[in-house]
């Protein structure tokens, strides 16, 4: 009997037979019924870094693409590339949908989350 502690371990492979990786012994729509109830619940401790980032009214208005017309075409972000204090790519994150901008437009503020 488990008493919902968390230092009961509560092993499967003692009560069924669970075939190994290796095994072939098996066949797919074996009917075998689990009676009870098992909940379960993943504990994982997940850090995360937020971070915000300034883009100025006229920051990022243009591009080098030759087919770009400044006075009709917006600029899009698609990514943000994060650099560490050396210059070096340390992370890149893409959005979920094009970020677009004109020349004089409002600042725009980007946060950016780093799970690990």
């Amino acid at each position: 009997m488990l008493d919902n502690s968390e230092t009961d371990i509560y092993n499967l492979s003692d009560y069924i037979t669970i075939p190994g990786i290796s095994s072939t012994d098996f066949s797919f729509g074996d009917e075998v019924f689990f009676f009870g109830n098992i909940e379960t619940d993943i504990k994982a401790t997940i850090y995360k870094t937020q971070l915000t980032c300034n883009v100025l009214p006229n920051q990022y208005i243009s591009t080098d693409n030759p087919t770009f017309n400044a006075d009709q075409d917006k600029v899009a972000f698609t990514q943000i590339g994060i650099f560490d204090t050396n210059g070096v790519m340390v992370a890149i994150g893409k959005f979920s949908e094009p970020i677009t901008r004109k020349y004089n437009s409002d600042m725009v503020v980007i946060q950016a989350t780093i799970d690990f």
